[in-house]
């Protein structure tokens, strides 16, 4: 008698596999926005550096 079929662990493989996937894209979507933000701040203090060295 066999364990599990062929077909059952290529489903359970699929499910695996497709979590991962899900887990990356996340991790890709929040990465990316958290980047954007810290190049957002760091753009804002070049600015006021940039301000501040016109006045002194």
């Amino acid at each position: 008698m066999e364990l599990l079929d062929v077909g059952t662990w290529f489903q359970y493989f699929l499910l695996i596999i497709s979590g991962c996937l899900v887990l990356l894209l996340l991790l890709l979507f929040y990465s990316n926005r958290y980047t954007r933000e810290k190049i957002k701040q760091i753009e804002q203090n070049d600015e006021r550096m940039e301000t501040y060295s016109d006045y002194h």
